[in-house]
């Protein structure tokens, strides 16, 4: 095999192999996307909420550690189903999608005695 042989074979490995691993890295591992949610507005509805109901201290108490449970699995779902990483509103400057009415949602679809 000549050098322009050789060479030929590598520049056609490599023009191929390049392009073809660049694919199947992007379908086998897509890239993140970043997302920002506010969870001092849902903190605060959801305590407004419980502020209209006439509950004691401790049944208040334990339905925020339920809300706190449910936001986290709702946060982990949508972390994992959409490959995204999340990050609380003030560390996100600009361009972040703002999840925090798709979580809203999410958490008044779900009842908080199912945690």
């Amino acid at each position: 095999m000549t050098s322009s042989q050789l060479l030929l074979t590598v520049a056609l490995s490599v023009g191929i192999s390049v392009p073809s691993t660049l694919l199947v890295n992007r379908y086998v591992a897509p890239p993140k996307q970043i997302a920002s949610v506010n969870l001092k507005q849902l903190t605060r509805e959801y305590i407004a909420r419980l502020e209209q109901e006439s509950i004691s201290e401790d049944d208040i108490a334990h339905k925020t550690q339920q809300f706190e449970h449910q936001l986290k699995r709702q946060l982990l779902s949508y972390i994992y189903t959409h490959n995204a990483v999340v990050l609380v509103e003030p560390a996100v400057i600009d361009g972040a999608r703002n999840i925090t009415p798709d979580l809203r949602r999410r958490m008044a679809l779900t009842p908080l005695s199912q945690t």
